[in-house]
């Protein structure tokens, strides 16, 4: 049976000063920093895992000391130690080996480095992870940056979502260049008519070659209708004029945005990134049924299923972590990926989520 080894609590730093104690608790699974001297200093979060192992004694001042006094010392000292304990005793219990995150100067907000099964910290990381409560705000801006630096470093980025039960939901996040090699049509210009916030195009001709192969509308009888984005995209080709169905006049570029801003509070949004998947080479559809702004396809879609479920937001968005979690759980349940287009004075970038099972 395996003894216990001892720390001592010094000054908010726990120390196993025994040379042989450290070097095993070192040994078996790289808990701690060696020190000069054979010593071995451990985080709190190792020494709460420890403990609950019944590999570990702490002391202070030659008294002991019960875990519960040093989870209390723990969460005076980091801030959501119980969220990120959660985490990695989890990660721990899996068999991974895992360390506190040492480089925030060149990514902040990162809580750990998560080394493979069978590995040690001299080896590359294979997770960088982050810690965060379900109650947590989820946070475009903040997502963004951490997986930019940690794409450029070739590491992975998987975020664990801790519920108030602790179960943990585990999410990796990439960059996402998402591309097609869908063939232009040649359109040919024609009109179309506005009923209320609705666009149809009666030409049966015309609306064969606006179906394929780029696939612009749904067809209603032997005409189309038309989305918002997809008309404005059409009427900024120079492919469409829209005629007010009521007036009998046409309505010019600009003011068929103003009416599709109030009919879509986020139309802006929506155009933007629209317009970039269109230019990528992709087929976009409404994502409606999917909770999610597009269905996006790299192919024809009577031979395919959408590969993607693409959601536009604004740089600053914030959310809740539930919210996330549901739009990434309908896109997996319809085999499809989902991606956040953030759109940001730079430009446009996407972010793959997906779910992570380490």
């Amino acid at each position: 049976m395996e003894e216990y080894a001892t720390a001592e609590l010094l000054d908010s730093e726990l120390v196993v000063r025994s040379q042989k104690e450290a070097s095993t608790i070192y040994n078996k699974g790289f808990f701690g920093e060696p020190q000069s001297g054979g010593s071995l200093k451990l985080s709190m979060i190792e020494a709460v895992f420890l403990i609950n192992l019944g590999r570990l004694n702490v002391t202070e001042a030659g008294e002991a000391l019960e875990i519960k006094d040093i989870m209390r010392y723990a969460a005076d000292s980091s801030p959501e130690f119980e969220i990120k304990y959660i985490v990695y005793s989890d990660l721990r219990t899996r068999g991974y080996v895992v360390k506190a995150f040492s480089e925030q100067n060149v990514c902040s907000g990162i809580d750990f480095a998560v080394y493979p099964r069978g590995g040690n910290p001299k080896m590359p990381a294979e997770y960088w992870t982050i810690a965060i409560s379900e109650r947590a705000r989820f946070s475009i801006d903040e997502l963004q940056e951490q997986v930019k630096v940690a794409s450029g470093v070739r590491k992975k980025l998987m975020l664990a979502i801790a519920d108030e039960e602790g179960d943990i939901t585990y999410y990796e996040v990439s960059p996402s260049n998402p591309k097609g090699k869908v063939e232009k049509a040649k359109l040919p210009a024609t009109g179309a008519m506005m009923l209320k916030d609705r666009v149809f195009l009666w030409d049966e001709k015309v609306a064969e070659a606006y179906l394929r192969p780029e696939f612009y509308g749904k067809p209603l009888g032997k005409g189309i209708q038309l989305s918002l984005v997809e008309t404005a995209h059409l009427m900024k080709k120079g492919a469409l004029q829209v005629m007010d169905g009521r007036r009998g006049k046409p309505i010019e570029y600009d003011d068929f945005v103003k009416k599709a801003r109030r009919i879509q509070h986020d139309f802006d949004l929506r155009l933007c990134v629209y317009e970039d998947l269109k230019s990528r080479g992709l087929i976009v559809k409404t994502g409606f049924k999917f909770g999610s702004h597009f269905r996006v396809y790299r192919g024809d879609p009577d031979k395919c299923h959408a590969e993607y479920l693409v959601h536009a937001l604004p740089s600053g968005y914030k959310a809740t972590w539930p919210e996330i979690s549901r739009a990434i759980r309908l896109a997996h349940s319809v085999k499809k990926e989902m991606i956040l287009a953030r759109i940001s004075e730079s430009g446009i970038e996407y972010v793959l989520m997906g779910r992570a099972r380490p």
